[in-house]
């Protein structure tokens, strides 16, 4: 499933960029994600589109987070919420998932903001990453599957999701879902 971006987001010219100032090579990457030399250098070209799960491997070669990913060095401490910068969507099934930065700038706390829009029920696997998660549901009711574990989360619902757990997101019922989550990035 690729991921639709912004119009002016060249994420390949942002991985290479990345991938040069940290001094590694193209085969260096591919062995650190097991994603073939050819499909990263045509993504760095931006002739070919990463999948959520790619991305997530990247991020984690190089050691941040996917909001830095998009986010631009600039320091900010407020962000209004018509100005968040979208980090990516997808439409899944027959609902569209939409990630927002609620942070911008290299702080060490990272805020997203998912929503889960449409009429479907079904299951948004989410990616195992490196560092602890606190979310809580804003709006909307779902289900999230943390490891072995389900917890059904209502309206002002928070889950702490310790780091390197595979875990899974439902929307339940027909109401959009609004999810917020912080991380913090001990790379800062």
């Amino acid at each position: 499933m690729k991921l639709e971006f912004k119009q002016d987001v060249m994420i390949g010219e942002k991985i290479k960029a990345i991938r040069k100032s940290s001094k590694m090579t193209l085969k260096e990457l591919s062995d650190k994600t097991d994603l073939s030399i050819a499909f990263l250098s045509n993504l760095e070209r931006d002739m070919s589109s990463p999948t959520i799960i790619n991305l997530h491997k990247i991020c984690n070669a190089f050691g941040i987070t996917i909001n830095e990913l998009f986010n631009e060095s600039k320091e900010n401490l407020f962000v209004k919420k018509d100005n968040r910068k979208l980090i990516f969507s997808k439409k899944e099934h027959s609902n569209w998932i939409t990630y927002h930065s609620l942070t911008e700038g290299q702080h060490r706390l990272k805020g997203t903001c998912m929503t889960i829009s449409g009429e479907s029920e079904a299951v948004h696997e989410s990616f195992k990453h490196k560092y602890d998660e606190f979310g809580i549901l804003a709006k909307g009711t779902m289900q999230i599957q943390v490891e072995d574990k389900s917890y059904i989360m209502q309206e002002g619902d928070a889950l702490y999701i310790p780091a390197n757990s595979n875990h899974f997101f439902k929307k339940l019922g027909k109401e959009d879902c609004v999810y917020y989550f912080v991380v913090l990035d001990d790379h800062n």
